[in-house]
C-alpha cells in the first residue's frame, strides 16, 4: 500500500491577496488594504486620500483568510 502525498493548496501561506481586507486582482502586483480607513494627505489643490497600498505577497497581523 503506497501513501499518497497530499497536494498542498498553493494559497496556504498568509498573503494579502488571500485576505478579506485586500482589494486587487490576483494578476496584479499591488492592491489596496481596506482594513483601516483611507489616509488623508495634503495635495496642491486641497487634500487627497488613499488606502494603504501593499504587495500581494505581503501580510500583517490583521490577516483574515477569505473563505467561500
Amino acid at each position: 500500500m503506497s501513501i499518497k502525498k497530499k497536494k498542498e493548496d498553493e494559497d496556504w501561506m498568509p498573503r494579502c491577496v488571500s485576505c478579506v481586507f485586500f482589494v486587487g486582482d490576483k494578476q496584479d502586483t499591488y492592491g489596496e488594504c481596506r482594513r483601516l480607513p483611507p489616509t488623508v494627505f495634503p495635495e496642491d489643490e486641497g487634500v487627497g486620500f488613499s488606502f494603504a497600498i501593499t504587495e500581494v505577497n505581503q501580510w500583517c497581523g490583521e490577516f483574515k483568510r477569505v473563505t467561500n
